[in-house]
């Protein structure tokens, strides 16, 4: 935070006119946000041993990953790659059940939790039924 308070840092803007983002904190999980060049690759593994230094707790760079857009230059991409240490992806899959989208998010995006909270309602539904028919 004090990279991106002092200017040297970058936030990631989530839409056109959205709000802006620098990192994502949860349970023993963090996601940061930054451009692709040597200067943030520098200030990310500062970041890194800093939170090591006051934490205790080292990351494993063999399991963390790196997700960079299509449009990074594919030397910029190796020598990022290079840089921090981190295993490249094409996509971060899901975390905590929910998709991390690389893609503009449309209607149909989160076509399956409608689904899925339908099929659970119907479940429900039908225990319901079966419970009241053993009532009577």
């Amino acid at each position: 935070m004090e990279a991106i308070n002092c200017g040297s840092g970058s936030l990631i803007f989530l839409s056109r006119r959205g709000p802006t983002l620098s990192h994502l904190f949860f349970a023993n999980d963090f996601i940061l946000f930054c451009e692709a060049n040597k200067n943030q690759a520098t200030q990310l593994n500062d970041i890194l041993r800093i939170f090591y230094h006051f934490s205790g707790q080292k990351m494993n760079r063999g399991k963390s990953q790196i997700f960079l857009s299509p449009n990074v230059p594919i030397d910029l991409v190796d020598a990022t790659c290079r840089d921090i240490g981190f295993v490249r992806v094409d996509d971060l899959g899901n975390y905590l059940g929910m998709p991390l989208f690389h893609k503009r998010v449309t209607t149909n995006t989160f076509d399956f939790v409608v689904s899925k909270v339908r099929n659970k309602l119907n479940e429900w539904e039908v225990k319901k039924l079966l419970w009241r028919e053993e009532l009577h």
